[in-house]
C-alpha cells in the first residue's frame, strides 16, 4: 500500500470518527433532556416542600441530590466531551500540517536523495578513476622510492666505509703522532743525554764523599792521567777531597798512553818488596785487604756523583797498602751511540796503496837536525 492510499483511507476513518462523536454528543444531549425530564417533578416537589417546611425529610433530600448530581454529571460528560473533539480536531488539523511538512520534506529529502545518488555514481566513477590512477602514481612512487631507498643504502654504505676508512687513518695518524711524540721525546732525552755527556766531569758531591771516607786509614794514592784538560781537572778534584782528608798524593809519569777509559782505582802490588816470612806475608796481605776496601770505597763515592769508575787490576811496582788511581778520557755511551745511529763514519781517501786516519806520531820536543831529513 502506498502513501496516497494511506493517507485516503486515513481521512475516510477520521471522517466517521467525526461522524460518530456527534452522534455520541447528541445521544448524550438526550440522555440530559431525559434526566431533567424525568426528575423534573421531584425536584419541584422538594422545592415546595423546603419552602414549607425547611425540616424535610433525609430520604426526600438525596433522592432529589442524587437526580441533580446524574443529571449536572452527564452534563459535565457533554461539555468535556466536545471539548475533547474539539481538541482532537485541532490536533489532527496540526498533525495533518506536519504530515504536510513532512511530505514536502520527504519529498525534498526524495530528490536530493537522487541527487546525492548521481552525484555518487558520478563520484563513484571519479574515485575508480582516481584510484586506478593512484594505484599507477603509487607504482611508480614505489619503483621510485625503491631506486632512492637503494641509492641510500649504497650512499649510506660508502659513508660507513668512508667514516670506517678515515677512522682507521685517524687510528694510525693517532698512532703516528703518538709514536712521533714517543720517539720525539726519546730524541730530547738522548740530546739531553748527549749534551750532559759533553760537559766535562765533575765531582760535585765533594763534601759528602769527605764525610764517607773520613774513617778510613790515612793512604797514599798516586795519580796518572793522560795529558788533556778534561781528564787532568776530574784528578785534581779527586786529589782535592782526599788531601783535605790529609792523605798523601802525588802524580806518576811515563805510563800515560796506557791508560783507558773512565777512572780505575787499582791497589798496590810491589814484586820488589815481597815479605821474608809468614808474618810479614800475613801482614802485608791485611794491608791490601785494608787498601782494596779504601779503593772500594773512592770508587763508590765517585760512581754516586756520576763519575763513571771501576776497581782495577793490580798496580805493578806500586808498594802494597798504596792506591793508583788512572784517570782517562770521560767514556760517552751517548755519543758513541748517537754516531752509531747515524750510521757508519765516512771512509778516508787513499793515500797510494795506503788508507789512513786517525793516527798520532811524537811530536820531538826541540827543532830537527838539519841534516836528518825524511822523505814523504
Amino acid at each position: 500500500m502506498d502513501l496516497r492510499t494511506l493517507e485516503s483511507s486515513v481521512k475516510a476513518l477520521e471522517s466517521l470518527l467525526d461522524s460518530i462523536e456527534r452522534w455520541m454528543v447528541l445521544s448524550t444531549i438526550v440522555v440530559v433532556i431525559g434526566l431533567v425530564v424525568e426528575y423534573w417533578h421531584p425536584l419541584l416537589e422538594f422545592f415546595t416542600a423546603f419552602r414549607k417546611n425547611p425540616l424535610f425529610s433525609p430520604k426526600k433530600f438525596m433522592e432529589s441530590v442524587g437526580g441533580v448530581l446524574v443529571i449536572l454529571g452527564v452534563v459535565g460528560e457533554v461539555l468535556f466531551q466536545l471539548s475533547a473533539s474539539n481538541k482532537d480536531m485541532l490536533i489532527r488539523s496540526e498533525r495533518h500540517q506536519i504530515e504536510g511538512l513532512l511530505n514536502a520534506t520527504a519529498s525534498s529529502a526524495d530528490v536530493r536523495s537522487k541527487q546525492l545518488e548521481a552525484s555518487n555514481k558520478r563520484l563513484g566513477i571519479e574515485l575508480t578513476a582516481a584510484k586506478t590512477d593512484l594505484a599507477s602514481k603509487q607504482g611508480k612512487l614505489g619503483r621510485i622510492l625503491e631506486k632512492e631507498r637503494q641509492k641510500t643504502a649504497r650512499e649510506q654504505r660508502l659513508n660507513i666505509e668512508a667514516q670506517h676508512a678515515l677512522l682507521d687513518d685517524l687510528a694510525s695518524e693517532k698512532k703516528f703522532s703518538a709514536d712521533a711524540a714517543v720517539k720525539l721525546e726519546e730524541e730530547k732525552a738522548k740530546r739531553v743525554e748527549l749534551a750532559v755527556s759533553l760537559l766535562p766531569r765533575d765531582f760535585w758531591n765533594q763534601s759528602g764523599a769527605m764525610t764517607s771516607l773520613m774513617g778510613l786509614p790515612s793512604t797514599t794514592v798516586r795519580f796518572e792521567f793522560i795529558l788533556e784538560n778534561e781528564p787532568r781537572e776530574t784528578a785534581e778534584q779527586i786529589a782535592w777531597v782526599l788531601q783535605e782528608l790529609h792523605w798523601k798524593t802525588w802524580r806518576r809519569r811515563g805510563r800515560e798512553s796506557g791508560i783507558g777509559d773512565g777512572v780505575q782505582v787499582s791497589i798496590g802490588l810491589s814484586r820488589d818488596h815481597f815479605p821474608p816470612d809468614a808474618a810479614a806475608f800475613e801482614a802485608s796481605l791485611e794491608l791490601m785487604d785494608r787498601a782494596r776496601a779504601t779503593g772500594q770505597a773512592l770508587v763508590d763515592e765517585l760512581n754516586k756523583t756520576g763519575i763513571e769508575a771501576s776497581t782495577g787490576f793490580l798496580g805493578d811496582g806500586i808498594p802494597n797498602g798504596e792506591l793508583l788511581v788512572s784517570v782517562g778520557r770521560k767514556p760517552n755511551k751517548a755519543l758513541a751511540n748517537a754516531l752509531r745511529e747515524m750510521g757508519p763514519p765516512p771512509r778516508a781517501a787513499p793515500f797510494g796503496r795506503m788508507t789512513a786516519g786517525g793516527n798520532r806520531a811524537i811530536i820531538p820536543d826541540g827543532p830537527p837536525d838539519p841534516g836528518i831529513s825524511k822523505a814523504p
